[in-house]
């Protein structure tokens, strides 16, 4: 039998079949590239969706999964917005007046003639730029509140995917895919056994009787797209997806390398003859060149912006080691006290929990990496945990951000995760430890996570 075709996951494509593929490709969206709709300013989004999407429209698809996801996750991404759009608004407001309080000191000047100017000036500037911070805010970005009476941003989803949805798994093909997903995950073959440990907790999306368990979705949606490119005889299909996870990307050398190699096998086992996938700006850029798609320099960069969040993020590195090192500091600050793992709180699932003199105190883990702050995740964090404080099932919750600063050196970043949370507005029940994470060999070729606290606020 031919080589390439018995290990054809270990072959890259030449030039001339990328050509083919974006000629006469389906294109397949994950959840998380609906959900920046969301995230995007409104002139990147009319751009994303008119010059992009748009151009496609007839080659678009989407499986059963992403839009389960889409559904049951739009109104936390936009109760995220809200939070994050209130706060800048509040940031601008208080610098401004405390910027002329203190020009005000000067009595040597006329202080009100002199803010008379700046302000003139400071509005033009902003204006020249398309950016003045309240009036611009409610220009660029869509009233979160708004959004949950009528969902415009839905009503293009809707739209675009019409008639472009796969079909609802059966019960029993669920029960399979959870079955073979064990299997699959126990070996940590591609995808979705980096989501095994951070979302084993997490209560199952239900839809007409059956449970949708959120540790297998990505392997749930990966197989609804086998099975649609083998009933429709598919040959050429691009995924794009948001998601950076080991179980899907092929790293050399700690570079991305294009899929996971037992993905392009199993997606030719099914049928099709050329395959890949991209994240969003690259999937832009690529656009760009095959098929004369043209977006503005800033929609182009907003769009890298958001694709990158998710690249700070160490899901399973393991979620599981610095989330057991976090425990076991824990355990060392109060041993007198009961701390138990992965407790569930009625609807809700508490990384640790700390039982207190009859008080429930729960600590949310999350370990973040790279040179910027996830804003995004950080305000969805403290949603989820002030919603979980508001319901009475803790008496106070921690948000514990975990950095990478003990292997990098770099207490500069610590500093600004602590600054940074220093400004936000959250809850009195509600309080964040930062601290950083280092390996400890253990003389037996074993490394052991090593929590250290910097700061609790």
């Amino acid at each position: 039998m031919d080589m390439k075709k018995i290990f054809a996951g270990y072959y890259s494509l030449n030039q001339e079949q990328f050509k083919e593929l974006w000629e006469n490709c389906i294109f397949v969206l994950d959840t998380n590239i609906l959900l920046n709709l969301y995230r995007y300013n409104k002139n990147t989004r009319n751009d994303f969706i008119n010059n992009v999407l748009r151009k496609i429209e007839e080659r678009l698809w989407i499986p059963h999964q992403v839009a389960l996801e889409f559904q049951e996750n739009r109104l936390e991404v936009i109760e995220s917005q809200q939070t994050q759009i209130a706060t800048i608004k509040d940031k601008w407001k208080n610098h401004k007046a405390k910027f002329w309080g203190e020009i005000r000191t000067f009595h040597a000047i006329n202080p009100e003639s002199l803010i008379e100017r700046l302000d003139k000036e400071l509005s033009e500037y902003l204006n020249d730029k398309n950016s003045v911070i309240i009036e611009q805010l409610d220009f660029l970005i869509d009233d979160p509140l708004e959004l949950t009476k009528h969902d415009t941003v839905r009503d293009i989803v809707d739209e675009l995917f019409n008639g472009k949805i796969g079909e609802s798994p059966t019960n029993e093909e669920l029960t399979n895919i959870y079955k073979n997903g064990e299997e699959r995950y126990r070996i940590k073959y591609p995808p979705g056994f980096k989501d095994q440990q951070d979302k084993r907790n997490d209560p199952p999306y239900l839809y007409k009787e059956m449970e949708f368990k959120r540790m297998y979705g990505d392997l749930i949606l990966w197989k609804e797209l086998l099975k649609k490119v083998e009933s429709c005889s598919w040959k050429h299909v691009i995924f794009i997806t948001d998601d950076d996870k080991d179980d899907w990307w092929n790293r050399n050398s700690g570079k991305t390398d294009g899929p996971r190699l037992e993905l392009i096998q199993e997606m030719y086992e099914a049928g099709a003859s050329l395959f890949y996938m991209y994240n969003s700006d690259r999937f832009i850029d690529r656009a760009e060149k095959y098929l004369g798609t043209k977006i503005s320099d800033d929609s182009k960069q907003e769009i890298e912006e958001i694709a990158d969040l998710n690249k700070y993020l160490l899901t399973c590195l393991s979620g599981q080691e610095v989330e057991r090192a976090v425990f076991e500091w824990l355990i060392r600050e109060y041993p007198d006290e009961l701390i138990t793992r992965n407790e569930r709180i009625r609807d809700s699932s508490i990384d640790i929990l700390r039982y207190s003199n009859g008080s429930k105190i729960g600590y949310e883990v999350k370990y973040i990496k790279g040179k910027l702050i996830p804003i995004i995740k950080l305000h969805q964090w403290i949603i989820k945990m002030q919603l979980v404080i508001s319901r009475g099932s803790l008496d106070f919750g921690y948000i514990v951000i975990v950095t990478d600063q003990i292997e990098n050196n770099n207490q500069m970043r610590v500093f600004a995760v602590k600054n940074f949370i220093q400004e936000l507005k959250f809850a009195d029940k509600l309080g964040f430890i930062v601290g950083g994470i280092y390996v400890q060999g253990d003389g037996t070729g074993a490394d052991k996570y090593i929590f250290q606290e910097f700061s609790t606020i």
